[in-house]
């Protein structure tokens, strides 16, 4: 059964609240975007293409899915929409038009799946209410910045 709105802040309860809403925007993002690519540290590109199958298996009808690109010495993740990013998992602060997520790679990216998998099995983004409250507001990404770096 897919986790939906408050069931996924659950699963990721260890994280502060204004995180939990910028993973899921940043979730909603990479499933959204019917052409993207994935940039990722080494160490992460098997679990980024298990997470790109898992897609597949619960999107069958999806005609593109994402291409997962291995980048050698990142710090970070990275999706793409053809050339412009439009979300980064930890490493340096990116352009305020990017969805960042600040802080330790391993569990952003730990999350970052777990609500990729959970949107995609919903059916994001062709089901309704599924992404989330937040999913029909229009995203801020500084005033979120804001909150979770507590500026």
């Amino acid at each position: 059964m897919a986790l939906c709105g408050s069931e996924m802040l659950e699963s990721a309860a260890s994280l502060p609240s204004t995180t939990q809403l910028a993973l899921r925007e940043a979730a909603r993002r990479l499933l959204r975007v019917p052409e993207s690519m994935v940039r990722v540290p080494v160490e992460l590109g098997s679990q980024a293409s298990k997470m790109i199958l898992q897609i597949s298996d619960f999107q069958p009808g999806r005609h593109l899915e994402p291409e997962v690109v291995i980048a050698p010495g990142s710090t970070s993740v990275c999706v793409f929409t053809g050339k412009k990013k439009c979300v980064q998992l930890a490493g340096p602060e990116p352009d305020a038009e990017v969805c960042w997520i600040p802080g330790s790679l391993d569990v952003i990216w730990t999350e970052f799946s777990r609500y990729v998998a959970a949107l995609a099995q919903a059916g994001y983004p062709g089901c309704i209410g599924c992404g989330g409250a937040d999913a029909e507001l229009p995203w801020d990404e500084m005033y979120r910045r804001s909150e979770m770096l507590g500026t």
